[in-house]
């Protein structure tokens, strides 16, 4: 048995390795640049706005940070005859696991999205939307990004042994989704998945000291978790490896959020003392 607090934090909180530059894997970030692209669909129309309407402006535009500004890769003019127009975007731009609703798709479009196995593929999906601009507006197109995903650590709790933890796994956790651009939310959770990485992290135990951070941390969908969702821990004391676990089925993962798990190994500690006495006479 493995002990565990839960804490939640708004806002997916990123590790100075994620910061400046290209990051190796997208670690979370504050900083669009990370990705150095995203992809952008537009909407443009007259009248009022209808879900029967396609992206028929830009359809998953490739948009690239040149200098200080963000530009896409193709030309484009902005429509003469459009009352109105909205764009949709989502980073990184062709990423691992996403999947675009077709141009043939009416209304706002969605992301359908697998969490790859790796950890170190996993992305920190951002997604975008205008809502509806003048089609007479031209110019810069204002568009804030957004955390699409939960982010998931681990770190020491109160009662965590001296040791290495060799490795941690969520397992039985959705791995599937849909992700709908205009409403923000998923749907559609699907095929329950294990997760797991090598760690061979030295713990001194020390309470909210880092188990996992920046590239270790698990980028997963959204969702109140399955019944027989687990964390899995494999813990070396120095004489002994013990493979801890605790059920963590019906709680929920938040959208935009990061999650710390704060383990300890109590279980080990445990120390057994059988105090028996003579039974009653029987025949």
């Amino acid at each position: 048995l493995c002990n565990q607090h839960a804490g939640h934090v708004a806002g997916i909180v990123p590790t100075e390795d994620a910061v400046d530059g290209c990051a190796t894997r997208a670690v979370p970030v504050t900083n669009l640049s990370t990705y150095g692209a995203f992809g952008a669909l537009a909407f443009a129309w007259s009248g009022e706005w209808s879900d029967d309407l396609l992206p028929n402006y830009m359809y998953n535009a490739r948009v690239n940070k040149t200098g200080s500004a963000w530009t896409p890769e193709e030309e484009y003019f902005w429509p003469a005859t459009a009352e109105h127009l909205r764009f949709y975007a989502y980073a990184p731009y062709d990423g691992a696991g996403i999947v675009l609703s077709p141009s043939t798709q009416a209304g706002p479009p969605t992301i359908s999205y697998s969490v790859p196995a790796d950890v170190t593929a996993q992305s920190d999906l951002l997604t975008a939307r205008t809502g509806d601009l003048s089609g007479s507006g031209g110019g810069v197109v204002p568009i804030s990004f957004s955390h699409a995903l939960t982010a998931v650590k681990f770190s020491c709790g109160a009662d965590m042994n001296v040791g290495t933890v060799r490795s941690i796994s969520l397992k039985g956790v959705y791995s599937r989704g849909t992700y709908d651009l205009d409403t923000e939310s998923w749907s559609g959770h699907s095929e329950a998945a294990d997760f797991s990485q090598r760690l061979e992290q030295p713990t001194a135990g020390t309470p909210g000291s880092a188990i996992t951070s920046g590239g270790t941390t698990f980028m997963l969908l959204p969702q109140t978790l399955p019944q027989g969702a687990v964390i899995e821990l494999v813990f070396n004391d120095g004489s002994k490896e013990h493979t801890l676990t605790v059920n963590i089925g019906g709680t929920i993962w938040r959208r935009g959020t990061t999650v710390t798990y704060n383990l300890s190994t109590t279980s080990i500690n445990w120390s057994y003392t059988l105090e028996v006495s003579s039974p009653a006479s029987y025949t």
